[in-house]
């Protein structure tokens, strides 16, 4: 896939606002460490740029350019927090919207929706794969954590197992579908009206 250089300046735009986002909504709701759903909040909110900028560039693998440019702003942040942990989200969700893209199709907003879904629905399995891969841990000491926290955010008795971990999962599919929604109306709005906004220009001219 041939990426022109106007492609690529919607790329570097939409990924360095998703890498803002990680670095100042993210640095600042982890700071504050007692928001539920941190992670997930910040990700609903880069997710939805990241496929408004598949809007803008309608080819296959921008979103995972999208991404890499998040990826390497992120790099920058200047509290450090959890970096790998954080590139390794921002990379697999990436790669999973553009699965989501891929299966479901960039044309349709349902495309969009289910692109949402599994780049939010990483959130679940994050901590497992960082968990190993990154720092180490025993699954079965991630599991346990998940599971305490998971309880305690949703109030409810960690023996509900099934229960906390389907509202879990259930909670981050909404947000991720959110997202979805979220990222087709507005990007289709604001490319109309760059796009008005051009021809108007082209006739003045």
């Amino acid at each position: 896939m041939t990426f022109k250089v106007r492609d690529l300046v919607y790329i570097g735009i939409f990924g360095a606002l998703w890498g803002v986002i990680e670095i100042t909504l993210g640095d600042l709701l982890h700071a504050i460490g007692s928001v539920p759903f941190t992670g997930s909040i910040v990700a609903t909110f880069g997710i939805a740029v990241a496929l408004m900028g598949r809007l803008f560039v309608p080819k296959r693998g921008a979103t995972l350019m999208t991404g890499v440019v998040a990826l390497l702003l992120k790099m920058l942040s200047p509290s450090g927090q959890a970096i790998p942990s954080v590139m390794l989200a921002i990379l697999t969700q990436s790669l999973l919207m553009e699965l989501g893209l891929l299966v479901l199709g960039q044309e349709r907003r349902i495309g969009f929706v289910f692109a949402g879904i599994l780049a939010l629905a990483w959130n679940m399995v994050h901590p497992f794969a960082s968990g190993a891969l990154i720092y180490g841990r025993q699954m079965l000491e991630v599991y346990q954590s998940v599971l305490e926290r998971g309880a305690d955010t949703l109030g409810l008795s960690p023996s509900l197992v099934w229960l906390v971990l389907g509202l879990l999962l259930l909670i981050r599919v909404v947000m991720g579908a959110f997202s979805g929604w979220v990222a087709w109306d507005l990007g289709g709005m604001v490319r109309r009206r760059l796009g008005r906004t051009e021809h108007t220009q082209l006739a003045d001219e």
